[in-house]
């Protein structure tokens, strides 16, 4: 999927760069680049029981800017990736039993991401000195590691060895489920919101650092943990979050507007 994924983003970027070359004349600013960086989840995505971890980010970005303006309108895809963190198993034991909870996975330990989301940008400066503030949304396509949350209950029978004891032993094991991800594929709205500083080395092409925090949108989209005990509890949903950064290269094409409170060079 990942490769699929990027073969799209890539078409669609080409189509993009079409439109470009039809709006070259009419005084347009359009951009493109490529970035890369570290997705950190944030809030209970990271501490509740997804247990999710810095992993990185990577994708492909365009603007399009109106003609002798600042205003405009960006597209963003993008490839996220999160480890899961497997929690330790959890022993009690005591004279004649001992009870075990752990994870049993049916899936990879990881969260997986694809986005695709659409909305305006607003630069600030001209030259070789740049600012971009963004806010975007649109699809993100989830995948989820799924496990069941089992306890395992050993008690030791002692059997023979008269009124006193001391005979050999015959352990009895109970599994019981607890609960469960069941969840592997999903996909939900997402909106992100972020900043993007760039810095022009030669003419058309540019170096930027960005940042941004990303979230889906409504109940559908999160991680959800089902409880499979008698007298069941409702399922724990947990929303995905994440705040990336990281940097990229990017092309400029068209002849630009004048506008702009950072401009280094006439």
């Amino acid at each position: 999927m990942k490769t699929s994924f990027l073969i799209r983003s890539i078409t669609l970027f080409i189509v993009a760069l079409s439109f470009a070359d039809n709006v070259w004349s009419q005084g347009s600013l359009i951009k493109f680049g490529f970035f890369g960086g570290v997705s950190n989840p944030t809030s209970a995505y990271r501490d509740s029981l997804s247990r999710a971890r810095n992993g990185y980010v990577m994708g492909l970005s365009g603007s399009y800017f109106f003609p002798g303006s600042g205003l405009g309108i960006g597209i963003d895809a993008r490839f996220a990736r999160n480890p899961h963190q497997t929690p330790d198993p959890v022993t009690e034991q005591d004279a004649t039993s001992t009870s075990t909870l752990s994870n049993t996975y049916h899936s990879p330990l990881r969260f997986k991401y694809y986005t695709v989301a659409l909305g305006p940008v607003y630069r600030l400066g001209e030259g070789r000195l740049g600012l971009e503030l963004y806010a975007k949304a649109g699809m993100i396509f989830e995948q989820f590691p799924t496990y069941t949350r089992k306890q395992t209950v050993v008690i030791q029978n002692q059997t023979g060895g008269g009124p006193f004891g001391g005979g050999p032993t015959n352990p009895v094991t109970f599994v019981f489920d607890q609960s469960a991800a069941k969840t592997e594929r999903t996909n939900a709205w997402t909106a992100l919101m972020g900043a993007k500083a760039s810095y022009e080395i030669t003419s058309g092409f540019e170096i930027f650092a960005f940042g941004d925090y990303q979230t889906t949108l409504g109940k559908k989209g999160r991680f959800t943990v089902e409880d499979l005990r008698s007298g069941q509890q409702p399922p724990q949903a947990i929303p995905i979050t994440m705040i990336s950064f990281g940097g990229g290269i990017r092309l400029s094409f068209g002849s630009g507007y004048e506008s702009g409170a950072l401009r280094l060079n006439p």
